[in-house]
């Protein structure tokens, strides 16, 4: 369930309406955890009808593993590699574990990268969605952002979430603050009371404000306050 969140909202859907006419955008979702970003990119992906949607989502268990979520994200589009120039090919396959180990050549990996993405969005709109990009491994973020600062007219949209910077290691903030920014804040006190009257029934207006108050609009603080059941 979604309330408020009007103008990011409409935000979102711009980003799809435009790479829908092939004027690729990106945006990258800050925010607290439980502040609502996954939500968000979910919306975007419930926008993006008819777009061949890329999903993946950072673990912190595999931060360490070079080009772990490129490998997520990209291998649904492994049937395209035919299309990279050869150096980009041996590159990309070597990254994402379908040939030789890859070397240290990151220029090649990110245009590939690059590469690849249009080549899909040429047959049909995309969406990249990627959600914790702070537990990216750093390779496969850098591709990404590589990627994402030279789209241009193509039918992709991009949208990523992540911690706010005092919550996220320096090399990945250094690669982040590349890209357009939304900092996500807490819901409205209205949009707050109908999100918690609509999970418990029948709450009295009185604590509905005390709630409200206590978890400043952050959605899983919100429903997740102790002994709500018993007010």
């Amino acid at each position: 369930m979604i309330v408020g969140r009007s103008e990011e909202r409409e935000l979102l859907r711009r980003l799809i309406a435009g790479a829908r006419e092939e004027r690729a955008g990106v945006l990258l979702l800050r925010g607290e955890t439980g502040i609502g970003k996954t939500t968000l990119l979910g919306f975007t992906a419930e926008a993006a009808d008819g777009f061949h949607v890329l999903y993946v989502q950072g673990d912190e268990s595999e931060v360490e593993i070079p080009f772990a979520g490129l490998s997520w994200l990209l291998d649904p589009l492994s049937a395209l590699s035919a299309q990279l120039p050869p150096v980009q090919a041996q590159a990309l396959a070597g990254a994402l574990y379908q040939g030789p180990a890859a070397g240290g050549d990151r220029m090649a990996f990110a245009a590939a990268t690059l590469t690849l993405l249009a080549a899909a969005a040429d047959r049909q709109p995309l969406l990249i969605a990627i959600d914790d990009a702070q537990w990216l491994d750093v390779p496969s973020l850098e591709a990404m952002v590589f990627a994402a600062r030279r789209l241009k007219a193509e039918a992709i949209a991009m949208v990523l979430t992540a911690r706010p910077p005092e919550d996220v290691r320096a090399e990945v903030n250094r690669l982040l603050e590349a890209l357009p920014e939304l900092v996500v804040t807490g819901l409205d006190p209205c949009s707050a009371r109908e999100l918690l009257a609509a999970h418990y029934v029948g709450i009295s207006p009185e604590v509905l404000t005390e709630r409200v108050t206590e978890s400043a609009g952050n959605p899983l603080a919100l429903l997740e306050l102790p002994a709500l059941s018993e007010d």
